[in-house]
């Protein structure tokens, strides 16, 4: 994942079309499986911008292919307030694709990681359709974080989580569509 701010609403369209082109490009990247890109209007750590990706294994992001691409190239300046964060699923999938119109609503989670653990295990058991995932590598700029599909921007209720455990929570719409890994050709023996 991705959170970010960018800092120019003049250019924030212009922006907002090369990152759609971007996940496509990096959908070419042997290992990315699926991406989608959201924007909050109010979120607590001043961080709109969210992107979401499916990856093969945590050594995507030292392979050849995807370091030949990496970065934000002439935006990056333009950028603030950012981190990435690897997660793994904590057992239900990601399952983070969300249709236009609907909303994303996550909750970014830290604290000492078995409260950390007791409050997903808890939200889980609540909500059925709760996804969540902990940090296991980049910046890990939260110990977890857990999210769900909600009809408005106010979503389900929000995220009761026990004393020691904090969290930055926001409503997310969608700005490009689910996409997943392009078909690629069949490999070719020589």
């Amino acid at each position: 994942m991705v959170r970010s701010r960018f800092i120019d609403p003049a250019r924030e369209e212009e922006w907002n079309e090369w990152y759609a082109g971007h996940l496509d490009v990096l959908l070419g990247v042997p290992g990315f499986l699926a991406a989608q890109r959201f924007h909050s209007d109010s979120t607590v750590d001043d961080r709109p911008y969210l992107a979401m990706y499916e990856v093969a294994g945590p050594e995507v992001f030292t392979s050849e292919p995807y370091l030949a691409i990496w970065g934000f190239d002439e935006w990056r300046p333009l950028i603030d307030n950012w981190t990435r964060d690897i997660f793994e699923s904590r057992g239900r999938g990601l399952g983070f694709g969300t249709p236009r119109g609907e909303w994303l609503h996550a909750a970014f989670v830290s604290g000492p990681g078995a409260a950390v653990d007791e409050a997903l295990a808890v939200l889980e058991a609540q909500r059925p359709s709760l996804r969540s995932a902990a940090v296991c590598g980049l910046d890990r700029s939260c110990q977890a974080v857990a999210w769900e599909p909600a009809a408005a921007a106010d979503g389900p209720a929000g995220f009761d989580l026990p004393p020691g455990v904090e969290l930055a929570e926001a409503a997310y719409q969608p700005i490009t569509d689910h996409l997943t890994e392009p078909a690629r050709p069949p490999a070719v023996s020589p």
